[in-house]
């Protein structure tokens, strides 16, 4: 069984790493190497990789769901949330504003409209794909105050004594950049 966090960056996927590390599993968060076989489409070396750890989080495993299901029968999927679809956006543009000026994305207008759109689209396709499945599938949103209660439930583990994390506050340029340049392929604009 594996453990899949599948929220978007920027939804507290560090948070819900460092969570997995708590609870004493073999985490896998962002990796180059993992990365570039995402977008080379090496969807088989990305599940070979996930043979030797026990959970995910990041990209590119958050669009990976339907590979763990089919790999790992029985494994349990997590999409985190932010607050509100807005709360997520601004989080994300504050990665734009602060680590590359001459690159913004406005609060309004198309670019804006197509980022939200990726966003939303991820969320209904993870929620289609795990509709009925309450065993397998939860959300969370550290924001709302889920924490290590609604976790450990749903993991069927114990409670830590560690108070609940909260990290990666500030962004890594790398992932940040890797993400951005992400979007910009989905919605077919070039840089």
């Amino acid at each position: 069984m594996k453990i899949v966090g599948i929220g978007y960056p920027r939804t507290g996927t560090k948070t819900l790493g460092t969570c997995f590390r708590t609870l004493g599993m073999r985490n896998m968060s962002w990796d180059g190497g993992a990365y570039e076989r995402f977008e080379a489409g090496d969807r088989q070396g990305l599940m070979n990789i996930a043979e030797r750890f026990d959970s995910f989080e990041d990209l590119p495993w958050c669009h990976l769901y339907r590979e763990f299901d089919d790999r790992f029968p029985g494994s349990k999927f997590i999409l985190t949330l932010r607050n509100t679809e807005r709360a997520w956006f601004e989080s994300f543009r504050k990665h734009d504003v602060r680590l590359n000026n001459d690159i913004y994305i406005p609060s309004k207008g198309p670019e804006f409209e197509e980022t939200m759109a990726i966003y939303r689209e991820h969320n209904a396709a993870v929620r289609a794909y795990f509709k009925d499945r309450p065993g397998d599938f939860m959300e969370l949103c550290w924001e709302h105050g889920d924490g290590w209660q609604q976790l450990c439930e749903f993991l069927e583990r114990p409670i830590p004594s560690n108070p609940f994390p909260h990290v990666n506050k500030t962004p890594k340029k790398s992932t940040y950049r890797l993400f951005r340049l992400y979007l910009k392929r989905l919605t077919g604009r070039g840089d």
